[in-house]
């Protein structure tokens, strides 16, 4: 279960499995090869290990166009001016 750790040559291979031991889990086997045939990333790679880590947008409220209805016609509401312009005035 600490494979990546031993090929990375990593001082942290004792202490995985010392905790590993300790809990007393037992690792998914499955889950741990599709880990394993995944490429490792070098650490001295800063771009490339910006790739690994980046993160999906995450976005924040409501989507305007999927959910509630009852969501989707109070912010239809919201961009109605408050004032709006008369119709004669216009002109």
């Amino acid at each position: 279960m600490n494979a990546r750790l031993l090929r990375r040559e990593s001082p942290y291979v004792a202490v995985f499995a010392a905790v590993l031991q300790l809990s007393g889990a037992q690792a998914d086997q499955d889950a741990v090869a599709d880990l394993l045939e995944e490429p490792d990333v070098d650490p001295n790679d800063l771009v490339a290990f910006d790739k690994v880590w980046e993160e999906i947008e995450v976005r924040f409220g409501p989507d305007p166009d999927a959910g509630c209805p009852q969501v989707r016609d109070m912010l239809a509401r919201m961009d109605e001016p408050i004032n709006p312009t008369p119709p004669h005035a216009a002109e």
